[in-house]
């Protein structure tokens, strides 16, 4: 079995290498990961190795690379008494690989699959399979193409909690040191949207949110990747909407600081719909604004046939932020409510997607 990532989160590699580590429990897996702007670069990757994380057969390619061993790999395994699977992101590929390594993987004779590692992105590619969360997420993006693929779900890889091993282990104590933290107060995570989708409104809620005393600012995947910096002249978001130095978090680190936060502040973010796994609110800002592209007239015409984003926590105005805070009683929540979500929107709430996913490509196998 091959695993190619064209592209992976890069808060999240531990949870690619948990899927690797699950499958190769059953059979012989290669894991190929994208070394490039969509990827993880092999100096980051070699930071899991350890007990848990070996990283036998996992290597950091670049596409041709990834490609010429699919074929490879394919003629060797042209007359196997079993099916030869390679699985694939559902993201990462405008621009970059398109369709290329499914119409590669296809015609060197494996079966193909997607995954979708995120609630909302899913670019269909010409797979034999796509696994999404749920019926229910499938039910309110209908606007995205599966083609004639079968249909998997799988709950969502990126949401499962999973510690990233022994050699990226932190404490609370001292996670709270490396980002010159206060760890007798309640910390917090700003989870702005992408560079690229700060207009007017959202500038100013970022510089709002970072008066807040102890937070950390988690940045955009696609920022962290400076994808369109060049529209704000290469700086970062931290550099032009806020005046305060707030501490910017290692996106390796995102385990510690969902584990440790006491709530998620977001605006026009999908981040919010991954903390309740870690039994944590969200405090949303501007949820009744026009100008919030998630809740505006125009997302709910452009995303969803039912409107239906919920998250757990609460919600006020930006200009109401640095106070509401300070009262605990504002944002917790009574932790029903978290299983309640997971019930809702996860397959099956009680396994994590890498055992569920698992199981369902070595039944193709």
């Amino acid at each position: 079995m091959i695993l190619y990532f064209c592209g992976i989160h890069n808060s999240h590699p531990q949870k690619y290498l948990q899927l690797h580590n699950e499958l190769s429990k059953n059979c012989d897996v290669l894991s190929l990961i994208d070394g490039g702007k969509w990827g993880l670069s092999e100096e980051k990757i070699l930071k899991y190795r350890g007990d848990k994380f070996p990283l036998e057969n996992v290597k950091v390619v670049d596409p041709g690379t990834a490609f010429q061993v699919i074929h490879q790999a394919g003629q060797a395994l042209k007359n196997a008494s079993f099916n030869p699977v390679c699985v694939m992101s559902s993201n990462y590929r405008k621009g970059h690989v398109e369709n290329a390594d499914v119409n590669c993987a296809r015609s060197a004779g494996f079966a193909t699959v997607q995954i979708s590692e995120m609630a909302n992105e899913f670019y269909y590619a010409g797979a034999d399979y796509s696994s999404v969360l749920s019926k229910k997420f499938e039910s309110i993006y209908t606007h995205k193409n599966y083609g004639n693929s079968k249909m998997l779900y799988s709950n969502c890889l990126l949401w499962d909690v999973v510690d990233p091993g022994e050699s990226m282990q932190l404490s609370r104590e001292e996670f709270c040191l490396k980002y010159g933290l206060d760890p007798s107060l309640p910390v917090f995570v700003w989870g702005p949207d992408a560079i690229q989708c700060q207009h007017q409104e959202a500038q100013e809620v970022y510089k709002e949110v970072c008066k807040i005393p102890n937070v950390i600012l988690k940045l955009h995947p696609n920022e962290v990747r400076r994808h369109k910096a060049e529209r704000f002249g290469g700086k970062w978001s931290y550099e032009l909407f806020t005046d305060r130095k707030v501490p910017v978090l290692d996106p390796l680190d995102t385990h510690w600081a969902f584990t440790y936060m006491d709530a998620l502040i977001n605006y026009q973010s999908t981040l919010s719909m991954e903390v309740p796994m870690y039994n944590k609110p969200t405090i949303y800002v501007n949820t009744n604004s026009e100008n919030n592209l998630l809740f505006n007239e125009e997302a709910k015409r452009a995303h969803f046939s039912e409107y239906d984003f919920e998250w757990v926590g609460s919600s006020c105005e930006a200009n109401q932020i640095v106070e509401y805070v300070k009262d605990p009683k504002n944002y917790q929540v009574d932790a029903v409510q978290y299983e309640e979500y997971r019930k809702k929107y996860l397959h099956e709430p009680a396994v994590p997607a890498y055992k569920l996913l698992s199981q369902q490509i070595l039944d193709i196998l």
